[in-house]
């Protein structure tokens, strides 16, 4: 690798160990066995280093679902079950990087370009999942209120196991907490 590389590398290791705000140049540098000159040269700053990083993990995040997305599966109740199936092994496989990528959403309310980043893909993922929890027939209002619903509750889920993983819910108990409210509101 290069030194545009390995100062990524470096940044991406910093960001799961200590976070953005505890995260220096010199940290990056001594992960990444390059020299702080480097870093201005092929990023500009440490900031516009440690934002191509953290677009970087969240690509990374993303990808550790498969090609398979839960939408492509027919059955509306296995498709909802494989979605917290997925995310749960996500988050269990690691945990650094789903720490590191909520840090990297509050970080982002100070840093104007991450915080765009970001946005734009938290509408990619209400997108997404609205095209896979909606009703196929329904309308782009509806299934963009569905995908942001998912999106929500799929940030919280993450949170609660992030911080107490033994009392979050289960994927099961969150199908289980879905049918539920189904059932509560088709008796009216």
């Amino acid at each position: 690798m290069g030194h545009k590389e390995d100062l990524l590398a470096g940044a991406k290791k910093c960001l799961r160990e200590k976070g953005y705000a505890n995260t220096t140049a010199r940290d990056i540098v001594a992960a990444s066995g390059t020299n702080l000159a480097s870093i201005g040269y092929h990023f500009g700053s440490k900031d516009a280093l440690m934002t191509q990083a953290i677009v970087e993990m969240l690509s990374d995040w993303g990808d550790q679902f498969g090609d398979e997305s839960a939408g492509s599966i027919a059955d509306y109740g296995k498709r909802f079950e494989t979605h917290w199936r997925d995310l749960a092994a996500a988050v269990a496989r690691d945990r650094q990087l789903s720490l590191a990528s909520f840090e990297n959403a509050s970080t982002s309310m100070r840093i104007p370009e991450l915080s765009a980043i970001i946005a734009e893909g938290q509408e990619e993922a209400r997108v997404g999942m609205g095209d896979d929890f909606a009703a196929p027939d329904a309308d782009a209002a509806t299934k963009r209120a569905v995908g942001s619903l998912m999106l929500a509750v799929t940030t919280g889920v993450i949170a609660q196991w992030l911080v107490d993983p033994k009392r979050s819910p289960s994927p099961d108990d969150i199908v289980k907490a879905f049918q539920a409210i189904g059932e509560a509101f088709a008796r009216k």
